[in-house]
C-alpha cells in the first residue's frame, strides 16, 4: 500500500469505477475536441418491442424478406414463446431435455465431488472470512 496516490479508499474507488469512468472521458473527449470526426453509433429504434417483424398474423414468415410484394409487416412476434405451436417440431423439446439434463448432473456433480475433495479433514483448511461469499 504506497502512499503516492491518494489513499486506499479513493484507489479502491478509481478500480471499481475505472470502466465505467473510462466510456464516460473517452466519449466527452470525442464530443467536446474531436466533435468533426464522424463515428458509429448503435441504431436503437424508438419504440421497445421484439424486432422480428411478421408477414402475416401468423408470424412465420420474416418482413420483408418473406414477403417481398408486402409494403408493411403486419406486426410484430409475441415477447413470449408458445411452446404449443412449434410448427411440429416437438421433438425439438425432447432433443434438448438430454443435453440439458447431462449439463445439470456435470455441474451438480462436479461443485459437489470437488467440495469434498477440498474439505477432506488431512487439508487442514483454515477458512477466511469471505469463504461462503461465493456458495449464495
Amino acid at each position: 500500500h504506497s502512499p503516492f496516490f491518494c489513499n486506499d479508499g479513493t484507489r479502491t474507488s478509481i478500480h471499481d469505477f475505472s470502466v465505467t469512468l473510462s466510456v464516460v472521458v473517452w466519449t466527452l473527449v470525442k464530443q467536446v475536441i474531436f466533435d468533426h470526426v464522424e463515428t458509429e453509433s448503435l441504431s436503437v429504434p424508438d419504440e421497445f418491442e421484439p424486432t422480428f417483424a411478421c408477414c402475416d398474423s401468423s408470424c412465420r414468415t420474416f418482413f420483408p424478406d418473406d414477403c417481398e410484394d408486402q409494403a408493411e409487416a403486419a406486426g410484430t412476434r409475441s415477447w413470449l414463446v408458445d411452446f404449443g405451436d412449434l410448427n411440429g417440431k416437438t421433438w425439438v423439446i425432447f432433443a434438448a431435455a438430454g443435453p440439458a439434463i447431462l449439463a445439470f448432473l456435470l455441474c451438480y456433480l462436479d461443485n459437489g465431488i470437488t467440495w469434498h475433495l477440498i474439505q477432506h479433514k488431512s487439508h487442514n483448511l483454515k477458512h477466511g472470512e469471505a469463504y461462503n461469499y461465493d456458495l449464495c
